[in-house]
């Protein structure tokens, strides 16, 4: 065997080795400045949800006070939090809105809204028109026997996790 041929062969094998552990052994940097930018609206405790399951305005009231606090902790801009305070406000004289009407009303507004919900899934094919017709007529059972108290009842079922499947209330 030939001895210069031996040597360049061991030492591309070394600097090969080298190159290859370092590469696995080399510390990374990670940026943590993502894992602080989560947005307020993608975290919501068991408590918020609770609160916001039993009385809507107030969860909204108490997301306003989260808003100012991210606000002054300089967090969000102060555009960003007027835009997100008018989207509250909106929601809350929405409520308020609804909350005025009376019973018929209501359960009209419910049935409407629902009804051009589904129409929109038929025509994006996402649901055929006999899908459609059972789930209002389930859910006109439902409205018919709401009082009108508290929360109306809702069209679906909530959200069951799967394999997979992350809820976003769990």
């Amino acid at each position: 065997m030939n001895f210069p041929k031996f040597k360049r062969i061991m030492a591309i094998t070394a600097l090969t080795t080298c190159l290859a552990t370092s590469a696995v052994f080399a510390q990374v940097n990670v940026d943590t400045t993502k894992a602080n930018n989560t947005p307020p609206n993608k975290i919501e405790s068991n408590e918020d949800r609770e609160l916001r399951e039993k009385d809507p305005i107030k969860y909204l009231e108490k997301m306003k006070q989260k808003v100012q606090t991210l606000l002054k902790e300089g967090k969000i801009t102060k555009e960003e939090a007027d835009r997100i305070n008018a989207k509250i406000d909106e929601k809350i004289k929405m409520i308020n809105e609804f909350n005025q009407l009376p019973l018929d009303k209501k359960r009209e507004k419910l049935l409407s809204n629902l009804k051009d919900h589904l129409e929109k899934k038929v025509k994006e094919g996402k649901l055929t028109k006999n899908q459609m017709n059972k789930i209002m007529k389930e859910y006109e059972k439902k409205v018919k026997e709401w009082d009108g108290n508290g929360f109306p009842p809702a069209p679906f079922k909530r959200c069951k996790p799967k394999d997979g499947h992350k809820c976003k209330r769990s």
